[in-house]
């Protein structure tokens, strides 16, 4: 079996302190990286998931 991975698009947001990443929900994968600070992910309907930076 084989994985064919393929990059539509890249994005990169600083987001400042006291301020909120809102996006849409979409019909896809989507790969979230955190570099520095906290990324908190809130879905209706359930516990907000909690992403730390990325450890090297």
């Amino acid at each position: 079996m084989t994985l064919d991975v393929d990059v539509q698009s890249l994005a990169l947001c600083q987001v400042e302190r006291g301020w909120r990443l809102i996006g849409e929900a979409v019909d896809a994968i989507m790969v979230h990286y955190v570099l520095a600070g906290t990324h908190y992910m809130t879905i209706r309907g359930y516990e907000p998931l909690v992403c730390p930076p990325a450890q090297s």
